[in-house]
């Protein structure tokens, strides 16, 4: 498997892990928004963070391309970060009645992790 398609699985992964959480966090009446508070922002970050990192350090390409858990991290909190910044209000809203990602949100996770990937991960041993 390539190993941007890997990342982009785990990216994905991520995010659905991530929205989970806020969705259970948020059984409380329906903010208008999603993400508008700080406490919000990070918690999303925090969860699909943490999930990247456990999905990334448990695939086998992971550890045949090399990478360490340090570089898996850093490449994690760049794509939480970066998730956390482009989610769309309506896309929040899309996740917590659907129990998935809206087409619009999975576009932008490719973006998100093709950058993230460039600035955070070396190319693969050989």
């Amino acid at each position: 498997m390539k190993r941007s398609t890997v990342i982009s699985a785990v990216i994905v992964g991520a995010v659905v892990v991530a929205a989970a959480t806020i969705y259970w966090r948020m059984q409380t009446p329906p903010p208008l928004s999603g993400l508008t508070s700080e406490q919000d922002k990070d918690a999303f970050i925090a969860s699909a963070k943490q999930s990247c990192i456990q999905r990334e350090m448990n695939d086998p390409a992971t550890r045949q391309a090399g990478y360490t858990q340090a570089q898996v991290a850093l490449y994690c909190q760049c794509a939480a970060e970066k998730a956390a910044e482009v989610i769309t209000p309506d896309e929040v809203q899309y996740i917590r009645a659907n129990h998935a990602i809206p087409p619009s949100f999975e576009a932008k996770t490719k973006a998100i992790a093709q950058t993230c990937r460039s600035v955070t991960l070396p190319p693969p041993a050989q």
